[in-house]
């Protein structure tokens, strides 16, 4: 191994015995050893470098001084080597960046093409979303329209069904149902339904209009299939003149349970529209779930009609909701 000042010389100057004698070296470390002056460096020189550039920079001055004693160097070959170098290494170091800047720039080339690309889809998307957007918003305003037409409807079918409702009530104002009575045929029906509106309180109920509600099925004048007559016979629709006769059969059938046995299970009740048949059906049903509960074997439990609630004493128990008008 090379110590000594011969160290801070070049590999290839160190190690080549082809290029530099053993006699050249040794003359080449004794001036660099007794070389007492130092390299003369301006104070413009050393500012801005760091210690390793100090030092490098006093090395190599003394280098080149020590080769120049030995006669091994001469200013004009160094300066020739020098730019010789410095020019290769400016060539290579050129055309190394040209390579890489071309590699850089096809890199570059490939990844803007692919952002083109996707932009394009993007902007193809934006095309099919602002068109499904545009197709939502006119159905939006289709539902919008067509819900407030559904709206405005439901209120005119509602108006007409309560007026409805009112021309219905009003003309079965006027009209009774007597229910129990035995279905036989239209002559004993007439007949039975005379005498119980005598016995109500009626003068003179010939000249009024009686039928059967609803359709008679599997029956033979009147009789079921077999001779027997209905287990539940259909209701009597009695057509009177006023409310005011109405009103007052209503109060007189409390006789029919006195007039004797034959009128026990008959009752004269209002005719009734579909809807506040429904509500009384709820009624009576709410009565008897009452009357069944523990709390109220001994209370007095009732249905209101006025109010339509099923109450004991002063307490509601369960309502329905009145009719709109």
């Amino acid at each position: 191994s090379v110590t000594g000042p011969t160290a801070l010389l070049p590999t290839d100057v160190v190690c080549s015995e082809s290029q530099t004698s053993f006699c050249a070296r040794e003359k080449i470390s004794a001036t660099m050893s007794n070389s007492q002056e130092k390299p003369q460096l301006n104070l413009s020189d050393l500012a801005g470098i760091s210690k390793q550039q100090f030092l490098a920079k006093i090395t190599k001055e003394r280098l080149y001084e020590a080769l120049q004693s030995a006669g091994l160097l001469d200013d004009s070959r160094d300066t020739q080597l020098n730019e010789t170098s410095s020019q290769q290494c400016k060539s290579d170091m050129a055309t190394i960046i040209r390579d890489a800047i071309r590699i850089e720039l096809a890199d570059v080339k490939g990844e803007i093409s692919g952002v083109n690309k996707k932009l394009d889809e993007l902007g193809a998307l934006r095309s099919k979303v602002t068109a499904l957007n545009d197709v939502v918003d006119n159905v939006k305003k289709d539902n919008a329209k067509l819900r407030s037409e559904v709206e405005g409807c439901k209120d005119v079918i509602a108006k007409q069904q309560r007026q409805l409702e009112v021309f219905d009530t009003d003309r079965r104002s006027k009209n009774i149902i007597i229910r129990g009575i035995p279905e036989i045929n239209p002559e004993v029906d007439r007949a039975f339904s005379i005498k119980i509106l005598k016995i109500a309180g009626m003068e003179n109920p010939n000249n009024v209009s009686f039928r059967r509600l609803g359709r008679q099925s599997d029956t033979t004048n009147g009789t079921q299939q077999g001779g027997s007559a209905p287990s539940r016979p259909r209701p009597v629709l009695v057509e009177l003149e006023s409310r005011y006769i109405r009103d007052k059969l209503l109060v007189g059938a409390k006789s029919l349970s006195k007039a004797g046995e034959e009128f026990h299970n008959v009752y004269i009740k209002r005719d009734e529209i579909p809807q506040t048949l429904e509500m009384n059906s709820k009624l009576y049903k709410a009565l008897h779930e009452e009357k069944q509960k523990p709390v109220n074997i001994n209370a007095n439990v009732f249905i209101n009609w006025r109010t339509r609630c099923v109450m004991r004493d002063n307490t509601v128990l369960f309502q329905v909701p009145k009719l709109g008008f």
